[in-house]
């Protein structure tokens, strides 16, 4: 009679819950199915945005090289200029000295000379 129960109780078992679980085995492979398309779906999707979003950094690294490369050529062209400048303002100044100390020299061996003269003439007369 127990095992009479038994097999009733598996039967009953068997025949009441088996195909429910079979059912949700079922709704659980198509709902893993459904979610595996979804997170596919978002991979995609980010995928997509991230390579648009490499896109745009690498033209903005792009335009922001090119724009450093323009203001460094332009600096260094300045810089250039100025320094050419620098080198002429120089070169005149040392040519203004030079012909200041050569004019002072001119003007000493003037003095020097009509010294020369006068000590000449006092010698002269001296002797």
């Amino acid at each position: 009679m127990t095992e009479n129960i038994a097999q009733t109780v598996q039967k009953a078992i068997q025949d009441l819950v088996a195909p429910d679980v079979r059912e949700l085995k079922v709704q659980l492979a198509a709902l893993q199915k459904q979610m595996d398309l979804r997170f596919e779906g978002v991979n995609l999707r980010f995928d997509a945005l991230n390579k648009e979003i490499n896109q745009r950094f690498e033209a903005q690294s792009k335009q922001s090289e090119q724009r450093f490369e323009a203001q460094s050529k332009h600096f260094e062209q300045r810089f250039e200029a100025q320094s050419k400048q620098s080198e002429a303002q120089f070169k005149m100044l040392m040519a203004a000295l030079g012909e200041f100390k050569a004019q002072s020299e001119i003007a000493s061996l003037r003095v020097i000379a009509s010294l020369s003269e006068r000590v000449a003439v006092l010698e002269a007369r001296q002797h």
